[in-house]
């Protein structure tokens, strides 16, 4: 679940980005905000994205926990919250 939970994340911040495929600085581990793919804006876009593609609701302490830097915590917050239902 993992993984497809990660691919969906990674297409949605790709595409609404405009991350160009040979970019060779952009992973799942780097920090979206700190390298400037996404900034505090595109941070309800993604909240958004993750609440209605997932069934999932993010809060405040999941928005302060960082868990929204890198695509990797994304989907794990993400994997976690579907797995407690």
């Amino acid at each position: 679940m993992y993984e497809s939970v990660k691919n969906k994340i990674r297409q949605y911040i790709v595409n609404m980005a405009e991350i160009q495929p040979d970019d060779k600085e952009f992973s799942d581990e780097i920090n979206l905000y700190k390298y400037g793919y996404l900034d505090s804006i595109d941070s309800m876009s993604v909240i958004y994205f993750l609440e209605s593609e997932f069934d999932v609701k993010i809060t405040k302490e999941d928005i302060l926990l960082n868990n929204l830097e890198t695509i990797n915590n994304i989907a794990n917050m993400v994997t976690d919250k579907i797995e407690n239902r």
